[in-house]
């Protein structure tokens, strides 16, 4: 019988444990069993009886033997006698709790016959381990996208359905699902049904459902600043209207993340983030210098910082060890006792059975299993918060402080698509022009809906999956084709919708009194759309130099000595967040980002222009 299926048909009870009737009848038909070979085992779990606390040792049997006497001794001594049940294939029997590692010599005889093993006594760690179960999004990669749109819709509703069943279950067994990214949220959102929503939002205010604010596990090497921030918008936009606090994120699969992120963060109110990497594959030295090593993450500005924590295995614990056993729980302590882990407090992802996974309800079956049968280590179910600040309150005091890149891996393959990567880099800049746009000729034309859907676009090309998981291998599978083709729509929709969206705002009608009345119809106005005074070279369209070469100010702009079809050169700085003009200045209190506008003339009088003046130069990357 294999291991597994042996397992499957164990059922405990208290510190023991008995077999079902169907592994009983399983064993009687094969004869002596096979785990026999295993050796005697310890269970690294703590039993406490009548004030004194115990560690299981179980026992193998070489044969069965109905009813007879098995006496089992440690290190010469007896520790127990007890009758073969019936079927059995092993024995379990108590031994004091070690408080220092050491071998000892387990015995089982029977009837006069005596067999030996060396047991590997450990202590038990008096840990308590959070379990953050979850689905890592692979937008594509290992699906098409929008079959992984309905997988990950699906699993919110699973999850939800997984935390209403185990709702009367012992504090630590219910069943929490952790959203690793809002983008399931956003679509869940806009695409199910108002009781589906609904019952979304009770969900999360129940504490079956935790938000955590990171809206797509991205490539943060890609995002320009203002890309950063609007990471962290959806989450907390959709956290005001649920009523609840977020202040944890999540990435998976993704090693490294960019400086500005950590600031990103801050300003968004999270302060926990859970950053698990793909466990092996092309993440460089990072899962060896950072795992299970809390620390905190300072911004560059110094005044904001981060408990960040790369979990043993990254986000994969579950898809390495594929159920929760007492084993694991044995590993899982070695593994703390190898690094030297200091504290009493620690946590695993658990992301069901690979990519998009569902919900995995053994992990709720076996921690009320676990917590019933032992005191010591602990394990809770929880949110990504919980466990962040469950451990900040306890150890956040003794953890190191660090600045600057974790720096990340995975940006080659931006690099294999450099023009939908600058596309979608130059969007993401276009929109906080088309913003700070809107600001200063008119806030309350803002389209929000339409910024918030480009953003979305330029926020899911920086997204991790590149490719599919057979793009190397076969290149030229319709499956690859079509996942690159809803990438690359990403860009291509966010470039068309950022371009219209400063189509738009220049369309406005300025307000009346905001400026002078523009002197003639070839008036242009120039924008600083930055915080900062700049200087440097101005870009016209074409358009309005057809009839004219020659670009001047009022006082503040020099003719160039290079003017042409559209090109400009400002050779005075812009100032930032005002207006500067020979008449009196102005400013816009509503402005909520910085700008600057001056008068200047395309002019068709008859100034003289050098043959040098009226060349046309090659086109320029606006």
């Amino acid at each position: 019988m294999k291991r597994r299926d042996f397992l499957r048909d164990v059922l405990f009870a208290g510190g023991g444990l008995a077999l079902s009737p169907a592994a009983l009848s399983t064993l009687a038909a094969q004869g002596p069993d096979p785990s026999a070979a295993f050796g005697a085992t310890l269970v690294r779990g703590l039993v406490e009886k009548n004030g004194a606390s115990f560690q299981p040792v179980r026992v193998p049997l070489p044969h069965v033997s109905d009813g007879l006497e098995a006496v089992i001794r440690l290190d010469n001594a007896t520790v127990s006698r007890q009758t073969v049940p019936a079927g059995a294939n092993e024995l379990e029997v108590l031994i004091s709790a070690v408080e220092s590692p050491r071998t000892a010599k387990i015995s089982l005889e029977i009837t006069g016959a005596v067999t030996e093993w060396d047991v590997a006594l450990k202590p038990v760690r008096r840990v308590l381990i959070y379990v953050l179960s979850h689905s890592h999004n692979d937008i594509g990669y290992t699906d098409l996208q929008a079959n992984v749109e309905v997988k990950q819709m699906q699993n919110l509703l699973a999850g939800i359905e997984l935390a209403r069943k185990t709702a009367d279950y012992p504090e630590g067994a219910r069943f929490v699902w952790n959203l690793e990214c809002m983008w399931s949220a956003d679509l869940f959102m806009h695409r199910m049904s108002s009781a589906d929503q609904e019952s979304f939002r009770d969900a999360v205010k129940e504490g079956w459902v935790a938000l955590n604010g990171m809206y797509a596990n991205t490539l943060t090497g890609l995002c320009r600043p203002e890309e950063l921030i609007r990471l962290f918008r959806y989450g907390t936009k959709l956290a005001d209207q649920f009523g609840v606090k977020l202040d944890s994120a999540m990435i998976s699969d993704v090693p490294g993340f960019t400086w500005g992120t950590s600031t990103a963060m801050a300003q968004a109110g999270i302060r926990y983030f859970s950053a698990a990497p793909n466990w092996f594959d092309r993440i460089g030295s990072l899962m060896q210098v950072w795992q299970d090593k809390p620390f905190w993450w300072v911004s560059p500005s110094g005044r904001e910082k981060l408990l960040v924590w790369v979990p043993w295995t990254g986000y994969a614990m579950s898809h390495v060890v594929g159920k929760a056993t007492e084993k694991w729980v044995g590993d899982y302590q070695e593994r703390l006792d190898e690094v030297k882990f200091p504290y009493d407090i620690s946590y695993v992802r658990w992301s069901g059975h690979g990519d998009n996974a569902v919900p995995d309800p053994q992990i709720s079956e076996f921690v009320k299993y676990w917590n019933a049968t032992y005191t010591w280590p602990k394990f809770k179910i929880s949110s990504t918060s919980e466990a962040f600040s469950s451990f900040e309150k306890k150890h956040g005091k003794e953890l190191p402080e660090f600045q600057g890149d974790l720096t990340p891996y995975w940006a080659d393959g931006a690099g294999s698509s450099a023009l939908e990567t600058a596309l979608n880099r130059n969007s993401a800049d276009r929109l906080v022009q088309a913003a700070a746009l809107f600001a200063v000729r008119d806030p309350a034309a803002y389209p929000a809906d339409a910024f918030e859907d480009a953003w979305r676009n330029v926020l899911l090309y920086s997204e991790h999956t590149w490719g599919a998981w057979n793009s190397v291998s076969d290149s030229e599978n319709a499956v690859v084709k079509d996942q690159w083709d809803v990438k690359r729509s990403f860009a291509v929709n966010g470039d068309i919708q950022s371009h219209e969206l400063v189509k738009r705002a220049l369309m406005l009608p300025v307000r009346k009194g905001s400026f002078p009345a523009a002197r003639n119809s070839l008036d242009v106005d120039i924008y600083n759309t930055v915080s900062w005074q700049r200087s440097g070279l101005v870009l016209l369209p074409r358009e309005l130099s057809s009839k004219a070469n020659w670009l001047f100010g009022l006082t503040k702009f020099r003719p160039s000595p290079r003017v042409v079809s559209r090109w400009a050169r400002a050779n005075r700085s812009c100032p930032r967040f005002r207006l500067r003009h020979p008449r009196p200045c102005w400013t816009t209190a509503s402005c909520t980002c910085a700008w600057m506008k001056r008068r200047a003339a395309l002019s068709n009088s008859s100034a003289k222009a050098s043959p040098e003046t009226l060349r046309t130069p090659r086109t320029a990357n606006s």
